[in-house]
């Protein structure tokens, strides 16, 4: 095949490619709704409750009875002569609190 009909080939396929287009587009707008239903803890599926008394960190979780639904974290009384935790610190607090699972799927928290 000659050269110059070879590269007129091929700017023509070039060019009608290019009238085609990759089929992207630039813009998309979408109704969508959307619904959340909020449980309270005992039909959630996902159960938080303080620690029991046999840990050792039990002491900083309660829940106060007559509102079931929310745990309270206090670290005040720590032993050390501490009142609570640093603003720009990290800490660690094992088994204070724990997670259950209270639906039918496996879960990883």
């Amino acid at each position: 095949m000659k050269r110059r009909t070879l590269l007129i080939s091929i700017g023509g396929a070039a060019g009608t490619a290019g009238v085609i287009g990759t089929g992207a587009f630039t813009s998309v707008e979408a109704d969508r709704d959307v619904s959340v239903t909020v449980a309270n803890e005992n039909n959630a599926y996902l159960g938080i409750e303080p620690s029991p008394s046999s840990s050792a960190n039990s002491e900083f979780a309660t829940q106060d009875s007559s509102n079931a639904d929310q745990i309270a974290l206090n670290f005040d009384n720590s032993g050390n002569g501490g009142s609570g935790v640093g603003l720009s610190s990290v800490y660690d607090f094992d088994d204070v609190f724990r997670i259950t699972n209270q639906g039918t799927q496996t879960i990883y928290v």
